[in-house]
């Protein structure tokens, strides 16, 4: 009996649907990765771009004479800004298994689309299925060991 072709019960257009089907979640995975990065990148920056100027306001308000309640309210921004970017710092972690994540899946999708390496045989697409879902549970991993030692801090 030979294993070539498709299983009996799953005709070739139904696995090339599947087939479709998985790549197009790999290549949504990747797209909100490198979303999620870009706002993750641009909240951070806008929040230190709030701390240098109200933290350069505070002694320029004093000297401009400007009204008493100028500075403590620039000086108060300057802390909750500061603590806000300290919030979003301690998900580092989890921000690089993310961004690694979708630059390995990327690499993998581009190495497929382009069938070279491992991607080169008739077992392509099996192959790609293999090293992303690897990839995948690897992320997974380091999400649950994160969370744990979230967990663990906070008790």
């Amino acid at each position: 009996m030979s294993t070539l072709g498709p299983p009996p019960d799953r005709p070739p257009k139904r696995i090339a649907e599947d087939r479709r089907m998985y790549l197009d979640d790999i290549s949504a995975r990747i797209r909100n990765g490198e979303r999620e990065a870009l706002l993750r990148t641009v909240g951070i920056q806008a929040l230190w771009i709030v701390v240098i100027v109200a933290g350069a306001g505070v002694p320029l308000s004093e000297a401009v004479g400007a009204p008493g309640w100028v500075a403590p309210t620039l000086g108060f921004v300057v802390v909750v800004a500061a603590g806000v970017e300290r919030v979003f710092a301690r998900t580092t972690t989890a921000a690089a298994a993310q961004e690694s994540l979708r630059r390995a899946l990327a690499r993998e999708q581009r190495a497929y689309s382009a069938r070279v390496g491992v991607y080169a045989d008739s077992s392509a697409f099996d192959r790609l299925v293999d090293r992303c879902e690897r990839l995948i549970a690897d992320y997974d991993r380091t999400m649950v060991q994160y969370a744990g030692s979230l967990a663990r801090r906070s008790e």
